[in-house]
């Protein structure tokens, strides 16, 4: 017997669909080397819902729209975690200074003083505020601190994921394409030579602060990426988007059902918003300790 809460709500979760074969995942993918001792459980919402509900965890509704589905959570001192989904403002903060990205805007709101960071629109990287970004029309929770204080940027159109050092003032490449280069396929290898889906590069980031790696969803993907040691691969979920499909357990070949990385708790468990033919839900990633 397992219990689950999201807020106040407390249930036991039912049957789940039974396992489809595995698919093959695409060419090109690498995944980490410990990826099986990841193990996903739904902890909010119910397969095959998509509409927003009250009541307790696995028998609500998370709200949004079935294309976002929840788009991030935080966690308060009890562990009670509050979502946020469909349209809304991502703000990080660090030292008690705000930033949030405004189109192609790094903003810093530090009292009352407001302070625009970027030259706008484009894809130039150097100086921060000579550098240029473009997530046109992007959606989710587009920056992420890291652990040594860096901010960290989903750049969709330039199929990127972009660094900024806010000490050096500086902005770079973190992985995906650099200005000017190729875009090709999608594919997984060294940072800066993988490649996120041609038709819509990373919208969504989360730096897991306790395992000290970031994770990126990109449009038109239906698994995330992981970037560990200098290197970007898949971090599970390649079992698509059919509901037939596991929806708990190793995550290898979970079903992924446009899998976005929404948060990570206290004790470093991440968190993973799902929506389209599985239905809005959320699961917890654990990892178990090594053997």
């Amino acid at each position: 017997m397992r219990k689950t809460s999201f807020v106040m709500g407390v249930a036991l979760l039912g049957a789940l669909p039974a396992a489809a074969p595995a698919q093959e995942p695409r060419p090109g993918v690498i995944f980490p080397d410990d990826l099986d001792r990841f193990h996903a459980e739904i902890v909010v919402g119910r397969p095959g819902n998509f509409t927003f509900a009250r009541g307790p965890a696995l028998e609500s509704g998370v709200a949004g729209r079935r294309a976002t589905g929840p788009g991030h959570v935080v966690f308060d001192r009890e562990g009670n975690m509050y979502a946020a989904c469909d349209t809304f403002i991502q703000v990080v903060t660090r030292d008690g200074t705000v930033y949030l990205m405004d189109a192609n805007w790094l903003r810093k709101f530090d009292g009352s003083t407001v302070t625009t960071l970027n030259a706008g629109t484009g894809s130039a990287n150097g100086p921060l505020a000579t550098a240029q970004f473009n997530r046109w029309m992007s959606q989710g929770a587009g920056l992420t601190f890291g652990n040594d204080g860096e901010l960290y940027v989903a750049d969709r159109w330039n199929m990127a994921v972009r660094k900024v050092d806010l000490e050096k003032g500086e902005v770079t490449t973190y992985c995906g394409a650099e200005p000017g280069a190729e875009w090709g396929r999608p594919r997984d290898g060294p940072a800066l030579e993988a490649r996120f889906h041609g038709g819509g590069g990373p919208y969504q980031v989360l730096f897991a602060r306790k395992h000290g790696f970031l994770l990126a969803k990109s449009a038109d993907e239906d698994t995330m990426r992981i970037v560990k040691d200098g290197r970007m691969m898949t971090f599970g979920f390649t079992g698509g988007n059919s509901s037939r499909r596991a929806l708990e357990g190793p995550i290898r070949s979970l079903a992924g059902g446009y899998v976005t990385p929404i948060g990570e708790d206290a004790e470093g468990n991440i968190y993973v918003g799902n929506n389209n033919r599985i239905g809005q839900i959320i699961r917890k990633v654990t990892k178990e300790p090594a053997k």
